[in-house]
């Protein structure tokens, strides 16, 4: 048995119960460190991002598009956070649960599910509301 991505519930209980693992990866950084990343490990990406950022935002589209054929062949967690030496790793705690917002549905539905209910939340977190897209500092 290989990589199973998201399975649905009956082979996910089947796999754990066989033994299969669990994996769960959350990347909480500052994108000026990711690029940084890029441009240590996968230069010829890191590239292809900084001439992007050089472009209006209104060519960007377009010039992304013409660019996505050059794009090397490369793995974000083979080729970039496993060549990185200066990371941290810290485990997801299993009482926070866990919910695939992978898709702009799926964090449509949360956003609608979370404003249904009176989440706790900490003082400092922004509130999420349908159709408000949230903005951290930039870096």
């Amino acid at each position: 048995m290989g990589f199973v991505e998201k399975p649905p519930p009956e082979v996910a209980a089947t796999l754990l119960a066989s033994g299969a693992v669990w994996n769960t990866m959350v990347v909480v950084t500052r994108a000026a460190h990711l690029l940084d990343l890029y441009r240590r490990h996968l230069p010829e990406l890191a590239a292809i991002f900084d001439r992007a950022l050089g472009v209006s935002s209104r060519a960007r589209p377009a010039f992304l598009q013409d660019a996505y054929r050059d794009v090397p062949d490369a793995d974000f967690c083979r080729d970039l956070l496993m060549a990185a030496d200066d990371l941290w790793v810290h485990v997801w705690p299993s009482a926070l649960g866990w919910s695939d917002l992978g898709t702009p549905e799926r964090l449509r539905a949360w956003l609608a599910q979370a404003t249904r209910t009176a989440p706790v939340r900490h003082p400092r977190m922004p509130r999420l509301r349908a159709g408000v897209s949230i903005q951290t500092e930039s870096a």
